[in-house]
């Protein structure tokens, strides 16, 4: 079993976190320029069809095993529609907004997985340091769209 304490990230670990997320934010930049050509859902669906064949290929070339049980089945079509529903969300969002404010949106997430953390998953709990770094997040975004927010 993993250790769920904190723990310092190294180097490594935080120059791979960073690039990631250069990474995932560059996806809402590709989602606003792919909504200019065709509607946002067709998008997505273009996406998504190429990244399965993908991985269906690097799953053959592993050999990974894609045969599973009914009790799997049931948990990954449950996962597969929060998938949808969030990319579907993602995609519709980004096409009535700038790439940058979506990608804020989309990215406050963590404010809220850290929030309910703590009813959900063994261990995982709201400390005071976490609740003032959630604060701060929340402040800041608060601090970015108040502007919009207010009508300015």
């Amino acid at each position: 079993m993993h250790d769920t304490h904190d723990q310092p990230l190294d180097f490594f670990s935080t120059a791979l976190t960073v690039s990631l997320c250069a990474i995932w934010g560059g996806a809402f930049v590709a989602i606003k320029i792919s909504t200019f050509d065709m509607p946002p859902l067709g998008s997505g669906a273009v996406r998504f069809c190429l990244t399965s064949v993908v991985l269906l290929l690097w799953a053959r070339y592993q050999r990974v095993p894609l045969r599973y049980g009914r009790a799997e089945i049931k948990a990954l079509a449950a996962l597969a529609v929060m998938f949808l529903y969030t990319n579907i969300t993602a995609y519709v969002g980004t096409s009535w907004t700038t790439s940058g404010r979506a990608t804020v949106f989309f990215y406050t997430q963590p404010i809220f997985l850290a929030f309910l953390a703590p009813y959900f998953l063994p261990g995982d709990r709201l400390t005071a340091r976490k609740i003032y770094g959630l604060g701060l997040a929340l402040c800041g975004l608060i601090a970015l769209f108040f502007t919009k927010l207010s009508g300015m």
